[in-house]
């Protein structure tokens, strides 16, 4: 019983948690993290075509994290 309640805490707290920041939906609601959000789509999209034409499981693995990091650096807000 116990692992069960842990478990059930873990994925509310972890998972299904609310922002603390109040301004956090309002931000998301701007249209200059639309922006970024859409460059980011197309930067993934661009990635995983180059992904596809590269057959090397070695190069996807550098691709993929190279676009995850330019990600975060791309949709990271400053308050």
């Amino acid at each position: 019983m116990f692992y069960k309640e842990l478990i059930l805490h873990l994925i509310v707290e972890f998972f299904i948690s609310i922002p603390k920041d109040p301004n956090y939906i309002a931000q998301r609601k701007k249209s200059s993290f639309k922006r970024k959000k859409d460059i980011t789509k197309n930067l993934w999209i661009a990635s995983g075509m180059a992904m596809i034409m590269t057959a090397n499981p070695y190069a996807m693995f550098v691709i993929s994290l190279l676009t995850t990091l330019v990600s975060f650096a791309i949709l990271y807000e400053t308050p």
